[in-house]
C-alpha cells in the first residue's frame, strides 16, 4: 500500500522512504516509483537502541521534510524535537499509546480504529482517512452462479489469534461437501492451521497456497465465489475493499473495520465469530447467490468511490497541507 500512495505522491511532491531495519524484501522495494528517494539505515534487531535514537534523528534533520509520516508508534517515540512535523498513521485498534503525544497530529485508517484512539485519548487531534487500493487494476468477476463447487477465499497473514483462520476452518465442518477454501498468506501458525484441518476432517476442502503476490491475487479474486473474512479485531480490512473491487460477495465478522466496510451488513454477510454463525452466513449467500451478487455489485461501485488509492492520496496530501498551514 505505501509502494501505492507513494507513487501518487510524487505526481506533486518530493517524496523520501526512510527504512529503519536491515531486513527488506527487494522484490517489494523494486515495486516503488523511481522518483520516490530511498534511505536505508539497516539497523539489526541486535542493534544498540541508542545509536539507533542517533542515526534517525541525524537522518531525518538531514533531509530537512516539510511532513514526517510514521507507521509505527516506536518510530514517533525515537523522533524528538520534531513533533510539528509528526504525522502517525494509526493502523489497528489497541495500538500502544506509550510513544504518542498530544502535540503530534493522527490519521486513523477508519471510523473503528479513530473510535478506539478517541476513547483513550481524547486530547489527540485524529483524522480518518481510509485505506486505498488500485481498483482499476483488480479483475471484476462475471455473473455467473457457483454450478457444483463453492470456492471460499480467505486472505491474511496466518495468525489465528488475531485472523481467525481457526473460525473458518471449523466452519467448514458445518457446511456441505461442495465448499472449499483456499488461504492465501503466510505466518506463524501455518503449521498449527494445517494440523487443525486434518483433525478436523476437512483437509481435502482446504488449500493452503502460502505467499501470493498482489498480481496474482488482482488476477485471481474473481475466480472466487465469495471471501470470508473472520477477524477477531482489525482495524481496516484491506482484503475486504479488494474483494468488493473484484465484485465477489463477502462475509466478516460483526465487528471492527471490516463490519465498517461493508457498512455493518449492507453490502454483505456479517457474523459473530463462532463457527457456526460463520457457516451460516456463507450458506445466506450460497442460498441465494443472485442476490448476493447484486449486493456486491453496489459494494464494488461504493469500493471504487471511497476505497480508491486516489482518494486516499488526496486526503494525505490535505492533512500535510493543514499541517504545514497550522506552522505558518
Amino acid at each position: 500500500m505505501l509502494a501505492d500512495l507513494t507513487r501518487r505522491q510524487v505526481e506533486e511532491d518530493d517524496v523520501t522512504l526512510l527504512i529503519i531495519n536491515d531486513r527488506v524484501d527487494p522484490m517489494l522495494l523494486s515495486t516503488f516509483h523511481p522518483r520516490v528517494k530511498v534511505v536505508r539505515l539497516n539497523r539489526r534487531p541486535s542493534a544498540n537502541p541508542l545509536a539507533l535514537f542517533w542515526s534517525l534523528n541525524r537522518a531525518v534533520r538531514r533531509l530537512e521534510p516539510d511532513v514526517i509520516n510514521c507507521h509505527n508508534a516506536n518510530t514517533s517515540g525515537v523522533l524528538r524535537g520534531l513533533d510539528r512535523k509528526l504525522v502517525f498513521t494509526i493502523h489497528d485498534e489497541n495500538i500502544p499509546a506509550k510513544y504518542l503525544r498530544k502535540s503530534m497530529k493522527y490519521i486513523a485508517i477508519s471510523d473503528t480504529v479513530y473510535k478506539d484512539m478517541q476513547q483513550r485519548r481524547p486530547e489527540f487531534s485524529i483524522t480518518t482517512v481510509a485505506d486505498g487500493i488500485e481498483t482499476e487494476l483488480i479483475e471484476r468477476r462475471n455473473d455467473s452462479v457457483p454450478s457444483d463447487k463453492v470456492r471460499i477465499v480467505n486472505i491474511a497473514r496466518l495468525q489465528q489469534k488475531k485472523k481467525g483462520q481457526d473460525i473458518l476452518l471449523e466452519a467448514l465442518t458445518h457446511l456441505p461437501e461442495e465448499f472449499s477454501v483456499d488461504f492465501i498468506g503466510e505466518g506463524e501458525d501455518s503449521e498449527a492451521l494445517q494440523d487443525m484441518a486434518r483433525t478436523l476432517g476437512v483437509e481435502s476442502h482446504v488449500n493452503f497456497l502460502g505467499k501470493r503476490s498482489r498480481k496474482w491475487i488482482y488476477a485471481h479474486l474473481a475466480d472466487y465465489d465469495m471471501l470470508v473474512h473472520p477477524s477477531r479485531y482489525e482495524g481496516f480490512g484491506l482484503t475486504v475493499a479488494e474483494a468488493m473491487a473484484a465484485g465477489i460477495p463477502v462475509a466478516v465478522a460483526s465487528s471492527g473495520g471490516p463490519a465498517e466496510i461493508i457498512q455493518n451488513g449492507r453490502l454483505g454477510e456479517v457474523f459473530d465469530l463462532t463457527p457456526q454463525e460463520c457457516a451460516a452466513a456463507i450458506m445466506r449467500i450460497a442460498d441465494n447467490y443472485k442476490a448476493a451478487l447484486m449486493r456486491a455489485t453496489l459494494a464494488r461501485d461504493i469500493a471504487c468511490r471511497n476505497y480508491s488509492m486516489k482518494r486516499m492520496a488526496a486526503q494525505y496530501r490535505e492533512v500535510y497541507q493543514n499541517l504545514l498551514n497550522c506552522k505558518v
